[in-house]
């Protein structure tokens, strides 16, 4: 399913197809605290913007 362009969290999926991730580098991610999320009961969330940060601050570390 892909994710509305307005909508503000992003279940794993979605957060995925956005950012080009896997759900499992996702998972990866979020177990070392790179990314925050927003947990609705056993549901993992990505705040649009925080996965946008994200991106812009890896970005900015592998850099040549």
């Amino acid at each position: 399913m892909e994710p509305a362009s307005n909508s503000i969290l992003l279940d794993l999926p979605a957060a995925a197809s956005v950012s080009g991730l896997t759900v499992w580098q996702l998972r990866g991610l979020i177990a070392t605290g790179e990314i925050p999320v927003v947990r609705v009961g056993r549901k993992l969330y990505l705040r649009r913007t925080t996965l946008q940060r994200w991106a812009e601050r890896a970005e900015g570390r592998h850099r040549t």
